[in-house]
């Protein structure tokens, strides 16, 4: 069930497309800038699975979500929520990310999750992929990394062909939607930096002597375990994945966190290496991401909101009273997330509907 329950023309065409049961993985899409939902729902749309749901946490929602309904719907692809963060643990923290995350993961009906920022695109076989990592028991504490590459806008931000301040927008380009991955849309971005270097370079060579990625399924690099070593074993939130019982087990990102715009993947990646589970990361998926830092779409507040380093020391004394003993594994947030996907409470959860 939804927290949304505002009337919406989409309704109608989201409710013949829903899945009869749950699905057995939830995007969460976390965004609160103009534009992404181009390339979020093209590169969806897309999938050689449809065994998942979205679900869109958008800051942006009450200006923008009917029509996120709609192009959700245009596209098949299967939208169970959009809607505005849910209220604060505490409302004096300046950033939002963590609460973004912890209303998706709420409100998610998948056992899998994964956690999709604004502007990538993922390939075409990331759920069936993804899927069949998890199919392997043995992997049940598991969390997945992909590699990613950075293209960067080749144009200008202040040409006028960008709609960066218009909060209903779904596209911030004027002349052409993002249809196709980035790599593809050579006469508007260039590849920039990528991470981890090694796995990115190899996929590139598998790419570039075996012909069309998806035939090619048994040379193609794959799951590879990782060594768990603090701060640099690599799992970004802004495309990765993990399973439902971590964020129970956690009781989701510490929202404290939100005092900067930086190490929710590390809280939840540390935390859980505390409690067993271990970190991979799928060789043969990447994603492709707009650099949109450092002055790539526009030196604001709006697009960058990134407070350098700002988390770093702070989730490392609390990552250290865990170690020691002096506190709990679990999230000390305003809310019971076993207890909430045990029994559903909605009403303890309130969201604010888009609309």
């Amino acid at each position: 069930g939804g927290v949304d329950t505002t009337a919406h023309p989409a309704d109608a065409a989201l409710r013949a497309k829903a899945p009869t049961k749950p699905p057995a993985l939830t995007v969460i899409f976390v965004t609160k800038r103009p534009g992404g939902y181009d390339v979020l729902l093209n590169s969806l749309k897309a999938q050689t699975s449809q065994d998942y749901e979205l679900v869109c946490v958008d800051e942006l929602a009450r200006e923008r979500g009917a029509a996120v309904r709609l192009a959700a719907a245009a596209a098949g692809v299967p939208l169970s929520a959009v809607t505005a963060g849910k209220p604060k643990s505490d409302p004096s923290r300046k950033f939002g990310i963590a609460n973004a995350i912890n209303t998706g993961v709420l409100l998610a009906r998948g056992g899998i999750i994964t956690v999709l920022m604004d502007n990538s695109w993922v390939p075409a076989d990331f759920v069936e992929r993804t899927l069949a990592f998890y199919a392997d028991p043995a992997r049940a504490k598991s969390l997945l990394a992909y590699p990613e590459r950075f293209f960067q806008y080749t144009g200008s931000p202040t040409d006028g062909s960008m709609l960066l301040h218009d909060n209903t927008a779904l596209s911030v380009w004027v002349d052409r939607p993002i249809d196709r991955p980035l790599s593809q849309d050579v006469r508007r971005f260039a590849p920039g930096f990528r991470r981890p270097d090694y796995f990115v370079d190899a996929l590139l060579a598998f790419r570039n002597s075996s012909g069309p990625l998806l035939q090619n399924s048994k040379k193609r690099p794959g799951y590879k375990k990782q060594p768990l070593r603090d701060g640099s074993t690599f799992w970004e939130m802004s495309f990765a994945t993990s399973p439902r019982s971590v964020w129970e087990a956690l009781n989701g990102i510490e929202e404290w966190l939100d005092d900067g715009d930086d190490c929710h993947e590390a809280n939840i990646r540390d935390r859980a290496a505390s409690i067993g589970y271990d970190v991979w990361i799928d060789s043969g998926v990447m994603v492709e991401n707009i650099w949109h830092q450092y002055g790539v779409f526009e030196e604001s507040a709006l697009w960058r909101r990134y407070a350098k380093d700002s988390n770093i020391e702070a989730h490392g004394n609390s990552l250290e009273r865990i170690r020691s003993g002096w506190r709990p594994v679990a999230s000390n947030n305003s809310f019971d997330m076993p207890a909430w996907f045990t029994h559903r409470c909605l009403r303890k959860i309130p969201l604010a509907p888009a609309r």
